[in-house]
């Protein structure tokens, strides 16, 4: 884990990635939500998944299903791999999953479980039984999710290999308009959902309009825990060797390739094994 390493993920499975894009483009415009994540995020997820080679995924928050439907043709790529996904939504189950169907093999949902449940209320332990290797994607916002992830869930991932991949937190760059506060004033807090350019807090290299931002910088600085940005390990590839980059954007083109992420991961397997972990 100590090695794991998002832009080699994208790297290393170049042409898994080659060979998916047509099927990522009809998952994304079966799912019909774009903007919450780019074909390039689709190929990030996809990357960092195959890359990390889990026998679960657990998915707490889908929304229509971009995430869910990557992370669905991931296990089946995979093989020996499962995906549990649990929202308050049903909008997976009463308009995405009707018109995926469409496009994919009769049996592609087998290794999805996916539940319409409260994640609050959810008995974590359970969900994992006897599997090794876990990666769990956090999409679900808010303090209390924070606090349930953070002192609940990774007490029991930490024993096992594990990944978690964070949605909805961006790298800052400093050179970027939106470093300005222009009319949006400090953060107070999420704006909500009808806010089109909510205010954003910037903690060191995250940028973030929700408050987990805030939970996951505090717990990984008392546990001395990096937080990975994908967006800046995937632009190390490309700053560090013109020639991997230029093959990546002939092999995947510009919609896939471009390193733009609102994903950061991270893991305690990074940390020494002597380290107590401070939940």
């Amino acid at each position: 884990m100590k090695d794991f390493n998002s832009g080699n993920a994208i790297w290393n499975q170049r042409l898994k990635l080659q060979k998916s894009k047509l099927r990522l483009k009809q998952l994304a415009n079966a799912v019909g939500h774009i903007s919450d994540s780019s074909l390039a995020q689709y190929a990030q997820m996809l990357a960092i998944t195959l890359e990390f080679k889990p026998d679960l995924i657990i998915e707490f928050g889908r929304g229509a299903g971009n995430s869910t439907a990557v992370f669905t043709e991931a296990a089946n790529q995979i093989g020996n791999c499962n995906v549990i996904s649990i929202c308050l939504s049903n909008d997976w189950q009463e308009k995405t999953a009707k018109r995926i169907a469409k496009i994919v093999p009769e049996n592609r949902f087998d290794k999805l479980d996916a539940r319409i449940d409260n994640i609050l209320e959810t008995s974590f332990k359970p969900l994992i039984k006897h599997n090794k290797r876990i990666l769990l994607l956090w999409d679900a916002h808010g303090w209390d999710i924070a606090e349930y992830i953070l002192g609940k869930v990774l007490p029991i991932l930490a024993a096992r290999q594990h990944l978690v991949l964070v949605h909805d937190i961006s790298y800052f760059d400093p050179k970027s308009v939106n470093a300005s506060y222009q009319d949006n004033g400090i953060w107070k807090g999420y704006a909500g959902d009808d806010v089109k350019n909510p205010p954003y807090v910037v903690l060191n290299s995250m940028v973030s309009p929700f408050e987990e931002i805030i939970a996951i910088h505090d717990f990984a600085s008392r546990n001395f825990l990096k937080i990975h940005s994908v967006q800046e390990e995937i632009n190390d590839i490309y700053k560090k060797n013109q020639a991997k980059a230029a093959t990546l954007k002939k092999l995947l083109g510009k919609e896939f390739s471009d390193s733009s992420s609102s994903f950061q991961w991270f893991s305690l397997n990074t940390l020494s094994k002597n380290k107590k972990v401070f939940y």
